[in-house]
């Protein structure tokens, strides 16, 4: 990250403690069943429309304020508003947001709302791509009941290093997180809200073949080192640095949701 880099995401979290602190459950009471649209979709916003014109022009040096953000969504078609589901914000590594067929059965398993931007892959900036994974359950719960004790983070590769950073950022909004062959430990040292951080719960995911195994091995050290409890190391056998197989997220998926068991 560059020296402009945390001036540049601490001006932005101003706003976004302020109207991300609000349980996403609340967003969305009383919303008609009828006006719900479950299975796989996009849903395109301008920050304008999430966060409104002072909170759009606060944040533009990280998103253009007229310019659609556009999200994958995958909605089980199980999804009741009086049931309300957990959402799983993934970074992707590259441009598409798109989830992975047979991961669709562990979110319809775990009543797990997929959401994920596009054009926020490797290429983008890590504080854009942050950016768009903390909007994103402010998006679903525009027209979604949310549980905000299984609102996760995760992410692939780069993807899993930003996720990282997303989950330190904000862990009052995030209350889990996968990390997928990629993670970073904190800069400068132990963040301020490391309290909120030990509360949750953390999975690093990462093949044995992965040439990625060894920072994730260190980081995940990093987090049992500095007293974070909750933290669980998954290594794939014989697996390289591509997505996990579905068995090996719904593992870290149960992991995560046995904080609330």
């Amino acid at each position: 990250m560059t020296a402009a880099g945390p001036i540049v995401l601490r001006t932005a979290a101003i706003f976004l403690l302020a109207c991300l602190s609000a349980p996403p459950a609340l967003v969305a009471e009383g919303l008609s069943q009828e006006l719900v649209r479950t299975g796989l979709f996009n849903i395109s916003l301008t920050s304008v429309e999430i966060l409104g014109e002072s909170g759009a022009q606060l944040n533009s040096q990280l998103l253009a304020v007229d310019k659609p953000i556009e999200w994958q969504v995958y909605v089980p078609e199980s999804y009741k508003a009086e049931e309300p589901a957990g959402a799983m914000v993934f970074v992707s590594a590259s441009n598409s947001g798109g989830i992975p067929r047979s991961w669709k059965e562990v979110m319809d398993a775990h009543n797990l709302i997929w959401i994920s931007a596009n054009d926020a892959g490797n290429k983008y900036p890590v504080a854009e791509r942050m950016m768009k994974a903390i909007l994103a359950p402010q998006v679903l719960a525009r027209n979604y009941v949310l549980n905000p004790e299984r609102v996760y983070i995760s992410g692939f590769s780069g993807g899993g290093k930003t996720a990282t950073k997303v989950a330190s950022a904000k862990p009052g909004l995030f209350k889990g997180a996968v990390y997928m062959a990629g993670s970073v430990s904190w800069d400068g040292g132990v963040p301020e809200q490391f309290g909120l951080i030990k509360k949750n719960r953390h999975v690093f995911l990462v093949g044995a073949r992965d040439f990625a195994l060894r920072s994730v091995r260190r980081v995940y050290r990093d987090y049992k080192t500095a007293g974070v409890e909750n933290v669980e190391l998954i290594i794939i056998l014989n697996y390289e640095h591509r997505l996990p197989p579905a068995h090996h997220v719904e593992r870290a998926i149960a992991y995560l949701d046995s904080k609330s068991s």
